[in-house]
């Protein structure tokens, strides 16, 4: 039962005027529930922003913009809720490496410079050679004492070729192997998560069997880095099966290591969320108010100079407010390139809208590096790495609002070798030329080269589908996602407006989550139809997501209405559409367009059109659609227009290359039809990647046989399940089996995650209907 409020009031008042604050006070505040917890949390909001004004620093609640490299995901450790963790054989099987390559590893990093990225954090599985041979071969085959060894070597290389800061997180270091660390990386990291012996020793609990979660061992680590002066994030994990006693010693031994060093430089308060697949899977995650209850006591034991991080992609987006208000001065490492490997089914939020809240509680969203301002300064830095350091931080000790490392990225591809100095000139080398590019520098790559890409077959084709789920695997996560919807043809199909409605009730009782309107009724291209059927769905079903009206549609509301696109589009959203589709172009060629689709908008018109929906905020989805009389050309500046138009204007959530119809001759003679789509699909990734995140399987167009080689060519989603209501109208064609995809995929060793038309987690069960 929580301690009642005037207990509450008691522990709070001794933790804040006391210089040693009792264990049980601690546990008092950690149980504080209601209207107890809201005067904890404002307590600590309280202490947090003392720091603001004893350090004359700006009010801001800071992020790192980062680059999330997983240099293996071997470990000796079991940890019970881990999906990070891969042994050799399924390795073997998914096709992976055990290591990342550091042509690979350079590739991220230079990419992410180029997209503003400061930090590149490197994180792995604990010491893998001392459990897996297969790990001990290959750094004995590629000339490293450990895989510490590698990841310093793979540290200096980033510092060298990009300019970013690394942040190793490589686990459980030796003494030895901080002071090699130290001199490539201006911190280092490694969560302390809980001090429960319990939690470790005793079978069943997730730490059992997992030598380096040995709080003794861990604690050891912890004190040498303060020892050697080195800033160190660390951290607890809360909800893993710790009692509230447990919990209260975890932050007091924190708060006694920094006393003794003063090298903390944040204390992350991470939230367990349970993994389907694991040994926890099915345990239950700790309550908002657990969480809350943690952050705030952790700030008032900690004080006001303790940075604190909460990971806001770990918390639904409801809560990231309750997050700030318990105290919180941080949201952690985003990364606008690499998925979170930690947490791959936890898609980073979009820092607009993280600065939009962020700001509406009255602190500014401010970058900064992977040393906080505290520590980006003698005697904290290295010789070795002032310069690197300084060059990034501004006055404040922030990062600065230019990017150094972007520009001091540079090219890498003067160090790669061409295949042409190695092998004879030819279409071979030619390919193989642009495959080392394509793995190495991707956005170096010609339009030559990427035409040579698209036509590639056999081997050169399994290499560039291999190279694009690669891409894959590192921007956006192994998470297979899939939203639950149904789509409508208003041109279609006999529908009246209040129909709409019942069926958008119907349908979101059912667990759908998206509604998908296009065309206009016959003889009623009018913005006041097109408001009146978005105004009876949005009143009978207002969680439902309206992802509605093409480019074209609009443009006929425009014409009858006299009235701008942009007019159109304000309206739509202000009536209750959220986002809008992308479709009614199938190449951004307007030669092509007159000779081959005379009926489509022509192209100039969709984009000024499409245009005006995103300078509003609108996201839309994008399209290619594959012809026939389509050349490896016309393809390629497709991809390359959309990558320069999301680079200028950000506002394409997805892509969606729609492959040939059956029986139709593609780019390539004689190339099957699977082999033509799996082309397109990885050239997208590769093109694509890190502009438009996600690429989408067109099932609907496709044999069921080619869903996973698709998804193993750089593809991440099987967009919407198009699922039909109990009565007609129904969504045209059949719907995803949505309940066999888990099976389908773990053929693969990929998960499956539910998700909404922007990509963020449902707040409906995905078991609803």
């Amino acid at each position: 039962m929580p301690p009642d409020a005037a207990a509450v009031r008691a522990a709070l008042d001794r933790v804040v005027h006391s210089a040693a604050p009792r264990p049980a006070d601690i546990e008092t505040l950690l149980g504080a529930r209601g209207e107890a917890l809201r005067t904890t949390c404002k307590a600590a909001e309280e202490v947090r922003d003392q720091c603001f004004a004893e350090a004359g620093r700006p009010r801001a609640i800071t992020f790192s913009k980062k680059v999330f490299i997983p240099v293996t995901n071997l470990c000796r450790d079991v940890c019970h809720y881990c999906v990070f963790v891969e042994t050799p054989a399924r390795l073997r099987r998914q096709k992976k490496d055990y290591y990342m390559s550091p042509e690979r590893v350079i590739a991220t990093a230079v990419q992410g410079a180029e997209m503003g990225c400061k930090e590149a954090l490197l994180t792995l599985g604990d010491r893998p050679e001392e459990r897996w041979p297969e790990a001990r071969a290959w750094l004995d085959e590629h000339g490293y004492a450990s895989t510490i060894h590698y990841v310093a070597e793979l540290a200096q290389m980033i510092l060298d070729r990009t300019g970013m800061l690394p942040h190793a997180n490589p686990g459980v270091m030796s003494i030895d192997e901080m002071r090699l660390l130290r001199e490539v990386s201006p911190s280092l990291g490694m969560m302390l998560e809980t001090t429960s012996v319990r939690l470790w020793e005793e079978r069943g609990m997730p730490h059992f069997g997992s030598p380096d979660k040995n709080p003794a061992v861990r604690l050891r680590a912890l004190l040498d880095a303060g020892a050697l002066g080195i800033p160190f994030t660390t951290g607890m994990l809360i909800g893993i099966g710790e009692t509230l006693a447990e919990r209260a010693e975890t932050i007091l031994t924190l708060r006694d290591l920094h006393l003794r060093y003063g090298n903390l430089q944040e204390i992350i308060v991470q939230n367990f969320l349970p993994k389907t697949g694991t040994a926890l899977g099915r345990a239950a995650r700790p309550s908002i108010e657990e969480h809350l209850a943690t952050i705030a006591t952790a700030r008032l034991v900690l004080g006001a100079g303790m940075h604190i991080q909460a990971p806001p992609n770990l918390s639904d987006k409801g809560h990231l407010v309750g997050l700030i208000a318990a105290g919180i001065d941080d949201w952690g490492g985003i990364s606008p390139l690499t998925a979170d490997h930690i947490n791959p089914e936890r898609p980073w939020p979009q820092l607009s809208e993280l600065a939009r809240l962020t700001e509406s509680l009255g602190f500014e969203l401010r970058e900064r590096l992977t040393v906080y301002p505290e520590y980006a300064r003698d005697p904290w830095v290295r010789p070795s790495l002032r310069r690197q350091v300084t060059s990034l931080a501004d006055e404040h000790g922030l990062a600065r609002r230019s990017n150094p490392a972007a520009a001091s990225a540079g090219s890498t591809s003067a160090a790669l070798p061409r295949t042409s100095e190695r092998a004879s000139s030819g279409v071979s080398s030619q390919i193989l030329d642009a495959l080392l590019l394509a793995r190495t520098e991707p956005g170096a790559l010609s339009r030559q080269e990427l035409e040579c890409l698209l036509r590639a077959t056999g081997e050169h084709l399994d290499q560039l589908c291999s190279i694009a789920d690669d891409a894959r695997r590192y921007s956006v996560g192994e998470c297979i996602t899939f939203v639950r919807n149904h789509a409508i043809s208003l041109d279609r199909n006999p529908i009246q407006p209040h129909e709409l409605g019942d069926l958008a009730a119907e349908l979101h009782a059912r667990g759908v989550t998206e509604l998908c309107l296009q065309g206009l009724p016959p003889g009623g291209a009018s913005l006041a139809t097109a408001l009146e059927f978005v105004t009876h769905a949005r009143a009978s079903a207002p969680g439902l997501h309206l992802h509605a009206f093409r480019p074209t549609d609009v443009f006929r509301m425009s014409e009858s209405s006299d009235r701008t696109p942009a007019f159109i589009y304000a309206a739509l959203r202000d009536a209750g559409v959220r986002t809008v589709t992308g479709t009614g172009v199938k190449l951004l060629d307007e030669d092509w367009r007159r000779d081959h689709a005379p009926d489509d908008l022509p192209v100039p018109l969709w984009l000024r059109t499409l245009r005006s929906a995103h300078e509003l905020g609108l996201v839309s989805t994008s399209v290619l659609v594959a012809s026939a009389s389509q050349s490896s050309r016309s393809v390629v500046q497709h991809l390359v227009h959309l990558r320069d138009l999301q680079r200028a204007l950000p506002g394409f959530t997805e892509f969606i290359p729609m492959p040939l119809p059956r029986g139709i001759g593609g780019i390539v003679n004689g190339r099957s039809r699977m082999d033509e789509t799996r082309a397109l699909v990885a050239l997208s990734r590769i093109v694509l990647s890190g502009e438009i995140p996600h690429i989408q399987v067109a099932w609907p167009r496709i044999p069921r046989e080619f869903v996973l080689p698709l998804l193993q060519s750089g593809a991440d989603d099987i967009g919407g399940t198009l699922e039909s209501a109990d009565g007609e109208p129904r969504a045209p064609g059949p719907s995803f089996d949505r309940i066999s995809l888990p099976d389908l995929a773990k053929r693969i060793g990929r998960p499956t995650r539910q998700r909404t038309t922007s990509y963020s987690h449902p707040t409906v069960s995905s078991g609803a209907g």
